[in-house]
């Protein structure tokens, strides 16, 4: 149940109770296609749990009968924005002989509906023509589901939507109708240009035209290469520090625009009924288990101890970052850099060890802190200040209400989102003394150091970056 791609393959589910497990494992992104020959059975499993929903949210969908397989391959010409399957999915059982049995019929479907496809994406592309309107008709890739901390999208399209000059069109993302390379190919040919948040056109290479201009809003420290833009493709960038980074990368000045996050109004709350509101530090944390991948090599796993053992101790060592602090700590181990991945380290070690030692600090000085996020009931030491998981904008925004202010929680110097939201904030500090300081400061009401986020996001900024582009 590990899928990594959009759509998963169920290979003859046994039962309506397995395809919901499958559905409620998967990402609410993710779709899963059921083989089912038997038509009875199926009959029987329709019967047995209500999947309305998620049949209209486009996650589950079905090939049955005898036909099942003219049936699959007509389902991907008929919805030609739903990814082909990265996985197939069996059911424990004595015998997977019949499940195994469908595989040398579905895979052929897929290799010939993706030959399709890449035809009709290279003639999109290739017949693509600038449309004559005088608002430039601008893609912006804005997926809908609520992920914690990952709003570049909605804030992209919230931020253009209405502007002038600029007719917005909306591409979900999130959406399994929307997962495709035809599906973005489709709606960006009707478009003059494509937006997207933290992705190049390197990233998704030929699938829209190379004169048509792609813009990347560049929100963390990863500049793609110029060599693999096209003519009239931009950059925004969510942190000025970046734009040296960013000419370095081969990308000329006039193409790039500084677009930080844009910071939203105060929420307004009563603080007198409200004395004794404690801090929040909101963000998903992860119980810190070493990966196999990683444990396989000797030098890796003692990397990952002494990291670890470092960090649970002392948060303040990454003042320089996470990036040049395990650099620094390859180099003290002699470990190089070829056939070495930094994600796991980063993603699964360094950023949940600060944020634990953070919450850690904070509570032994006696603060009162509610732990806002995944993660945190699952840690022993932590589970009675869990707040409980964010599952959408109006619980962040009523954690927000209900807050004296937020903790900073990630070991990072260049801009993150946190900064916009409309609340006091102690940022990052060089000591567990100013930090805790800072923390009692936000509790007694005093105003935290002023932060500005220069040049922020809005409409003329990206319209003016799209006309000078357009004009090239």
């Amino acid at each position: 149940m590990d899928a990594g791609g959009r759509v998963a393959c169920f290979l003859l589910p046994l039962h309506a109770a397995q395809v919901r497990v499958a559905l409620q494992i998967l990402r609410p992104e993710q779709a899963v296609i059921a083989l089912c020959p038997d038509e009875t059975a199926l009959a029987v499993l329709l019967h047995c749990e209500e999947f309305s929903h998620d049949i209209a949210a486009h996650r589950l969908w079905f090939a049955w009968g005898e036909s099942w397989a003219q049936e699959l391959e007509r389902l991907f010409d008929e919805r030609p924005g739903l990814a082909l399957p990265a996985q197939f999915i069996r059911a424990s059982a004595a015998d997977t002989g019949p499940a195994d049995a469908l595989i040398p019929i579905a895979q052929p479907i897929f290799h010939a509906v993706a030959e399709r496809r890449l035809l009709s994406v290279r003639h999109t592309r290739e017949t693509w023509q600038r449309s004559r309107t005088a608002a430039c008709r601008t893609c912006v890739v804005a997926p809908s589901h609520f992920r914690l901390w990952d709003t570049a999208g909605p804030t992209l399209a919230d931020t253009l939507s209405g502007a002038a000059g600029l007719e917005v069109i909306r591409f979900d993302s999130d959406d399994p109708l929307c997962a495709s390379p035809e599906a973005l190919a489709t709606e960006a040919a009707g478009c003059d240009a494509i937006i997207t948040p933290g992705t190049a056109r390197g990233d998704l290479p030929d699938i829209v035209p190379l004169e048509m201009p792609w813009v990347m809003w560049v929100v963390g420290p990863r500049i793609p290469a110029a060599s693999a833009a096209g003519p009239r493709d931009g950059l925004l960038l969510a942190d000025a520090s970046w734009l040296r980074m960013a000419v370095e990368a081969g990308w000329p000045a006039e193409r790039v625009a500084i677009a930080g996050w844009p910071a939203h109004a105060r929420l307004t709350s009563d603080s007198s009924t409200e004395p004794d509101r404690p801090l929040a530090l909101v963000a998903d944390t992860r119980v810190i288990r070493i990966p196999d991948a990683v444990a396989e090599y000797s030098s890796h796993r003692l990397l990952w101890e002494c990291i670890e053992e470092e960090l649970g101790s002392d948060p303040f060592l990454l003042l320089e970052g996470a990036e040049r602090y395990l650099i620094g700590s390859m180099r003290r181990l002699q470990i190089g850099e070829e056939g070495f991945d930094r994600r796991p380290f980063l993603q699964c070690l360094i950023e949940p060890a600060y944020q634990q030692a953070l919450a850690r600090l904070l509570l032994f000085a006696g603060l009162p802190l509610k732990l806002w996020g995944a993660g945190w009931e699952s840690l022993e030491e932590f589970s009675s200040s869990a707040a409980g998981i964010v599952s959408s904008r109006s619980v962040l925004a009523d954690i927000l209400r209900g807050s004296a202010g937020l903790i900073h929680a990630w070991p990072i110097s260049h801009a993150h989102p946190i900064e916009a939201v409309p609340a006091p904030i102690a940022r990052p500090a060089r000591s567990a003394a100013e930090t805790i300081r800072r923390a009692r400061a936000l509790l007694s009401g005093e105003p935290p150091r002023p932060h500005t986020i220069a040049a922020p996001l809005d409409a003329q900024r990206v319209t003016t970056l799209l006309e000078r582009l357009r004009a090239e």
